[in-house]
């Protein structure tokens, strides 16, 4: 039941996912400033996507809120495949619980966690959908990323061969994070 719950964010629409943050996240009729407000946190509605200093981290803790369910499907697929018979061992040998984790266990989900850190870091690169209809790269510029920058040369401004050539260089940034990974994988198996 609570992986089904965990894994809901990664199921619903980028669209959705806006949209409800933007209505959580509204400066005077937003949840988040109503609870912020009844628990004496905050003392006038603050505009979380409407301030240059708020406004990234806002939008990257909803991209992350939508993308951590992938990953720790991923973990909990990797945790699984270490062998209970490595740990029954360091724990034999006398290794307290964080000598465990951290010399068995996290050495072997080295591959699943590249994997992880790979796909997100790639995905970061194609977020365009949440931050747009969210903050549309505002205010002011505190939102723009690479992709944003594509999206708006080329369909506000129409100009196609400044956003062609910002895509490639985002192929050519991804195409080299894709040998490294591959390099740190190649290594792993030597």
């Amino acid at each position: 039941m609570f992986r089904a719950i965990l894994l809901l964010p990664w199921l619903l629409p980028e669209v959705v996912v806006a949209n409800i943050f933007k209505w959580i996240l509204h400066p005077s009729n937003g949840i988040l400033n109503a609870w912020l407000r009844r628990l004496g946190v905050i003392h006038e509605p603050t505009s979380w996507l409407g301030s240059p200093t708020y406004a990234l981290i806002t939008v990257a803790l909803v991209c992350v809120w939508k993308g951590y369910s992938l990953v720790m499907l991923m973990v909990l697929a990797g945790l699984q495949t270490v062998p209970h018979e490595l740990r029954e061992a360091a724990v034999v040998d006398g290794a307290s619980p964080r000598a465990v984790f951290w010399h068995v266990t996290v050495p072997a989900l080295r591959a699943t966690l590249i994997v992880a850190l790979v796909l997100n870091t790639l995905w970061w690169f194609k977020h365009v959908t949440i931050i747009w209809l969210m903050t549309q790269g505002g205010p002011g510029t505190s939102t723009t990323t690479i992709a944003v920058s594509i999206y708006r040369q080329a369909f506000e401004n129409f100009e196609f061969g400044p956003a062609s050539a910002l895509a490639v260089i985002v192929f050519l940034i991804c195409l080299g994070i894709n040998f490294a990974y591959k390099r740190g994988l190649a290594d792993e198996s030597v």
